[in-house]
């Protein structure tokens, strides 16, 4: 299954006159998830892991994003 990437986050500007489309936010929801595996020690010092396990964290969120709403 290929990998969503979420659209872009925090576009900024025009992108056709010198802004910019920001970053995806699949990357954006690692970054967050990084952060917080980071802090509280998670991983330790295995930051390869700790990198994969935030994309899978971002990856679940996009699936968590685009399910339909439950009454």
């Amino acid at each position: 299954m290929p990998v969503k990437d979420g659209g872009v986050a925090f576009p900024w500007g025009y992108p056709g006159v010198g802004g910019g489309s920001g970053m995806f936010l699949r990357d954006y929801f690692a970054g967050q998830a990084l952060e917080g595996f980071i802090s509280n020690g998670l991983y330790g010092l295995n930051l390869e892991r700790a990198a994969a396990e935030s994309y899978r964290a971002a990856d679940a969120m996009l699936v968590e994003r685009d399910k339909p709403e439950e009454a």
